[in-house]
């Protein structure tokens, strides 16, 4: 094998020379020919001598094109474009067929194996200089345009990822990161249509931390933060995913339940009260624990779905289980 010097930095390399060839041809002054024509324009060459050895060049480093003869021993350059071209990582180098073959058939072939071009021996050097710039030219704009795209595409992304943070702040709220009262309207609004255009069942969940004001003057206000964030991660973790569950105001919480009659609300949501009543709220403080006061209001006909009705309804639920000593569920209508 006749390999030139290759440089091990290729930036370098091409900034000395005009590209980077491979010459594959069994015949040996057919390669000294083509490698002093490139050289004396200003290329850098690597030589091969059949295809196996071509395949172990383009191995050691990718060039920027590829002059391939057809007719060698052993593999023919059909077969090496065929395998260059199957290859995600050197699909893209351009292969130029140098063949003392002139038949439609075998240029066709060439084509169909994925060559870009065809040059027929004996060649005009300036012919062959001309096809070998002009597809050295496309594959350094395809090259620059991949780079491009490659550059948006990542530049969409974070966009994309910027406008999901930004709309997560938009819709949350920033202490317990659960939805924010706004949103919580929003997300009412939407199901309330559908429960009217499906005939279903809605039920709306007010609940509120008895005695928080004395979890905040006895341990503290960042003890009172902890308390809040660790009660609405546990109904996040419980509800299920159509469930919508918010920050009312203060220490209330609100919860939209979907597909979901007075029954399976009050049975939902009294497990979730004992369970809270049951554990410690804040790790490291076996002895702080909270109750929770909850009312609930469920539309039982389509002139109930209104959401401001509803809230109305669960709030006064809410307001009779504090009237009747905390830490209890309360159904509107059953007080």
């Amino acid at each position: 094998m006749n390999i030139a010097p290759l440089s091990q930095n290729r930036e370098l390399l091409m900034a000395e020379s005009k590209g980077n060839i491979l010459v594959v041809d069994d015949i040996i002054s057919n390669l000294e020919l083509v490698q002093h024509i490139l050289s004396q324009e200003g290329y850098t060459v690597r030589t091969a001598k059949n295809g196996g050895e071509a395949l172990a060049v383009v191995s050691e480093g990718h060039p920027d094109l590829i002059l391939l003869d057809i007719e060698m021993p052993g593999m023919k350059g059909y077969d090496v474009c065929s395998i260059l071209k199957a290859d995600e990582k050197t699909k893209g180098i351009p292969v130029i067929f140098l063949s003392g073959m002139d038949e439609v058939f075998d240029k066709l072939q060439a084509f169909e194996v994925g060559g870009v071009d065809y040059v027929t021996k004996p060649f005009a050097v300036e012919e062959m200089l001309v096809r070998l710039e002009t597809h050295l030219s496309l594959r350094k704009l395809h090259i620059e345009l991949e780079e491009k795209n490659a550059r948006l595409e990542e530049e969409i992304n974070r966009r994309k990822v910027v406008e999901r943070q930004l709309k997560l702040i938009a819709i949350s709220d920033p202490l317990t990161k659960v939805y924010n009262r706004r949103f919580f309207f929003e997300m009412a609004d939407r199901e309330i249509k559908r429960a009217m255009r499906m005939f279903n069942p809605l039920s709306i969940v007010i609940l509120d931390i008895d005695h928080f004001k004395k979890v905040n003057d006895e341990k503290g206000h960042l003890t009172g933060d902890q308390v809040l964030f660790n009660l609405a991660r546990f109904f996040k973790q419980n509800l299920r995913s159509t469930d919508v569950f918010a920050r009312y105001g203060g220490e209330e919480f609100v919860i939209l339940m979907p597909d979901t009659d007075i029954q399976a609300a009050y049975a939902a949501v009294e497990k979730f009260r004992i369970k809270v009543a049951e554990s410690p709220i804040v790790e490291g403080d076996p002895n702080l624990r909270v109750s929770l006061s909850m009312g609930i209001a469920s539309a039982s006909s389509i002139s109930e779905l209104d959401i401001t009705r509803l809230l109305a309804m669960a709030d006064r639920a809410l307001y009779q289980a504090k009237e009747n000593g905390r830490n209890q569920v309360v159904v509107w209508g059953e007080q």
